[in-house]
Parts: C-alpha cells; sequence; structure tokens
C-alpha cells in the first residue's frame, strides 16, 4: 500500500463462512480476500494495483456484478456467480504460470 493503513474484517461469504478481507482502513478498498477453500491463496483485486498491465487474469467471477465498462477478456474462463467447481481455474492458472497451487503451502503474496 502507498497510502492508509491495511485493516481486516471477515466478510460472509455465499456458503455461510467467513472469508478474511484485507482493505484500506482509510478509504476502505478491499484489497485481497483469503478463500476458505485455499487458505495457501489470496485473491487480489487488480484494480487495486497502481499498474495492472502485466496482469493476465485467467477467470472473471461474478460478472453479474461488474461495473459498466470494463473490458473482460474473453479468453478467461467466465462466471456469471461463484463457480461450484474451481478446479478449472486453478488448472488454467497452473498452466498459464507453472504454478501448482496443490502443491503450495506458502502465501502468494
Amino acid at each position: 500500500m502507498l497510502q492508509g493503513v491495511a485493516r481486516e474484517f471477515k466478510a460472509p461469504s455465499n456458503s455461510g463462512r467467513l472469508v478474511p478481507v484485507l482493505f484500506c482502513g482509510d478509504c476502505g478498498t478491499r484489497i485481497m480476500h483469503t478463500p476458505h477453500h485455499s487458505p495457501h491463496l489470496v485473491t487480489l483485486f487488480p484494480g487495486t494495483l497502481d499498474d495492472s498491465s502485466w496482469t493476465r487474469p485467467v477467470a472473471h467471477l461474478w460478472l453479474s456484478r461488474r461495473r459498466k465498462g470494463v473490458e473482460i477478456d474473453a479468453e478467461a474462463l467466465l462466471f456469471d456467480e461463484q463457480p461450484a467447481d474451481r478446479q478449472p481455474i486453478y488448472d488454467l492458472f497452473a498452466r498459464a504460470t507453472a504454478f501448482d497451487a496443490s502443491q503450495s503451502t506458502q502465501p502468494v503474496t
């Protein structure tokens, strides 16, 4: 973070579980969250990056809630809501990055 103080709260997910969410304590912008199903990974909100030109999303979730004007890569996996099965996302991410999420015990930062 360039400004502000990072804080954490627990947000309810669709499953009812509480998900740790890191956010800016000054402006309230969500930065990332740690999924209950994959605590060794984090979901980063690329819109919070100063320069997101290097990012290559492999999937877009919650398209039903996207803001107007947001460009979506048609080559990525697309989901209107939370996917029931996340494995296709993990598999595509592994192919795109040579990262095996199932073998990782280190947080991705």
